[in-house]
């Protein structure tokens, strides 16, 4: 696999350079359903408050009030987990490295002789530049070519 990233469970698949882009929108995608969610789940408690929901016995209410609280804590929680995944995402392809590469610098062959201080090799100019690396779809079904660079980059303090 190219530029292997990590594999996700939740996907059932590895995410790697040919499908990377599509993953950071799932996030996105799955980040605006849990809202969405939210607010159905918003709309419900109002409209148990407001007691409209015709036909509901006070017992009944009640329980669907508090499935109503728990359904928000989920989600929530889940929220806020996409939330901190496509920050990571986000900040982890705007510096052109892998979650792999990140959290195992000193444990991939290649990367043990790159200094951590000059950030990834493979990196381009600008952080959107490597930005839409990530997002931009592959024409071909190859891999990018991906070469060492010859000397180490000039520092900019």
């Amino acid at each position: 696999m190219a530029t292997h990233d990590h594999h996700c469970p939740w996907v059932g698949n590895c995410i790697g350079e040919r499908n990377k882009g599509k993953y950071y929108i799932y996030l996105w995608v799955q980040l605006t359903q849990v809202i969405l969610g939210l607010c159905v789940a918003s709309e419900l408690e109002a409209m148990e408050l407001e007691g409209q929901m015709a036909g509901l016995t006070e017992t009944q209410s009640k329980l669907m009030g508090g499935y109503l609280a728990i359904d928000w804590v989920i989600m929530i929680c889940i929220a806020g987990c996409l939330f901190l995944l496509i920050l990571l995402h986000s900040y982890l392809a705007s510096k052109a490295l892998t979650s792999w590469e990140y959290f195992r610098w000193m444990k991939i062959t290649y990367l043990k002789v790159w200094p951590k201080k000059y950030g990834s090799p493979f990196k381009r100019d600008t952080k959107v530049q490597n930005l839409m690396l990530m997002l931009k779809p592959r024409q071909s079904k190859c891999a990018i070519q991906w070469e060492m660079p010859k000397a180490f980059p000039k520092l900019v303090l």
